[in-house]
């Protein structure tokens, strides 16, 4: 269930060109591609929540509720294992990067030692810095080997002087929005309940709301978005949650051949949206391209089919 790139590009360069508006470029599109599709896919969550406050009628093929939790299901990713998990801080995604600085250089070698001892390393992290070459991987990570430093194991040999700063990053941060957490004790799970970091000092002076293993808490750690922290602290494994990722960008792929962009399937990247966000799909790009093109009649014309579009949904 995806809506064919080429599909929506061949409509937009239909639409546009009818009356010599003017070419879209294949990277203008792809561009305007992905825009248009995080404005769709943002908007799911407000069209949500105001959905839900509507009076409900049992009708089968136009539940509003019902058709947007479908169009959001396509990213709905359950039972996720954690990354790591260090005492009872969770690290859930792999968003964030890291950065080490080399002790010491290496020559043809798989192996580096960084002049420091952190969690910001994790295996599956792409490496880029002076001497390491493209599509260089952590394989695996020793912290405190030696002591005071972290000895990386990399998925190729790499030549690299002392003291260059490396940087690490995953390639594909997914989470967007995070879900529901668990926790299994004995093949049963208890969700862990969000709180605030004011809550949780509350909870711990309540002989009743402490958290406990059976009722366990989560708050959101504040110096970094991806991670969270499960109390009681004790817990330390048998962390599972579900979550919203966000959608993988577009590319209408193409080559060019007698100077001439022919489409290219095996290169190009679909919109993961539902197919019926085909012609939403058309109608922003299009008022993007009013935009880009400088033809406000063009800008217009999809602006005012969007909002009858909307307001057909809402009414």
């Amino acid at each position: 269930m995806a809506v064919n790139i080429d599909t929506v590009y061949q409509r937009v360069l239909a639409i546009s060109n009818k009356e010599q508006r003017g070419y879209i470029t294949p990277l203008e599109f792809n561009l305007m591609a992905n825009q248009a599709q995080l404005d769709i896919f943002n908007q799911y969550f407000y069209d949500l929540g105001q959905f839900k406050r509507l009076p409900k009628y049992d009708l089968e093929y136009s539940d509003s509720v019902a058709f947007l939790e479908e169009k959001m299901s396509i990213f709905e990713v359950f039972s996720q294992t954690p990354l790591s998990i260090t005492s009872n801080v969770v690290r859930l995604d792999s968003s964030e990067t890291g950065t080490g600085t080399v002790d010491g250089a290496t020559s043809s070698s798989t192996s580096v030692v960084l002049d420091a001892t952190t969690d910001s390393f994790l295996p599956g992290m792409t490496v880029t810095g002076t001497g390491v070459s493209s599509g260089v991987k952590i394989n695996t990570v020793s912290l405190n080997t030696p002591s005071g430093h972290t000895t990386l194991s990399l998925t190729a040999a790499a030549s690299i002087s002392d003291n260059v700063i490396l940087t690490f990053k995953f390639d594909n941060p997914e989470i967007y929005q995070l879900g529901n957490v668990y926790y299994t004790l004995s093949g049963v799970d208890y969700e862990v309940e969000e709180i605030t970091r004011k809550e949780l000092i509350k909870y711990k002076l309540s002989p009743l709301a402490a958290p406990a293993i059976k009722r366990p808490v989560f708050i959101r750690n504040t110096n970094s978005g991806n991670r969270i922290e499960i109390y009681p602290s004790t817990i330390s494994s048998d962390i599972t949650y579900n979550y919203i990722k966000k959608p993988a960008d577009v590319s209408w792929g193409y080559n060019i051949i007698n100077n001439e962009t022919l489409y290219n399937s095996n290169t190009a990247v679909d919109f993961e949206l539902h197919e019926s966000e085909e012609t939403v799909l058309v109608i922003k790009i299009l008022a993007i391209a009013g935009i880009v093109i400088k033809d406000p009649s063009l800008y217009q014309i999809s602006s005012q089919e969007e909002v009858k579009n909307v307001q057909q949904e809402k009414a």
